[in-house]
């Protein structure tokens, strides 16, 4: 449950805001171009943002609540995909595994598979000579 509200902006940047007083608390500036679009996992752990830049990106929630908590403002970017046109819509799947984006070039591609994303992480730190015969 998100109970801090966020914003997409056409300055690039991505507001999380305080309810009571309407203040903005932080902005993640990334983007260099107009955000259109953010999603969360349905854990609300990460938030992607997709902007005309022809990026997204995807961001913790985690590492930013606790700097917000201890006022050590920054944020967290985890991982960045650069399509071929701006991006007008992003959403994650029901389990949060995979993030689809919408293009002005008008394709959608799934730009984040975690279940790819975590086998290659495996294969980083065990190297793939270690790994099952039938795993890869």
């Amino acid at each position: 449950l998100i109970l801090t509200p966020f914003s997409a902006s056409f300055d690039g940047g991505i507001r999380l805001w305080d309810i009571r007083s309407g203040n903005c608390l932080y902005n993640l500036l990334h983007h260099t171009e107009a955000v259109y679009t953010i999603s969360f996992t349905p854990s609300c752990s990460f938030l992607a943002s997709g902007s005309f830049d022809k990026n997204v990106y995807i961001w913790s929630l985690k590492v930013l609540i606790i700097k917000v908590f201890i006022y050590f403002l920054g944020g967290s970017l985890l991982r960045s995909y650069t399509g071929q046109g701006g991006v007008f819509e992003i959403a994650y799947s029901p389990k949060g595994d995979k993030l689809a984006a919408c293009y002005s070039d008008k394709k959608v591609r799934v730009v984040y598979d975690l279940t790819f994303f975590l086998f290659q992480l495996v294969i980083l730190y065990v190297g793939e000579e270690n790994l099952p015969a039938d795993s890869t």
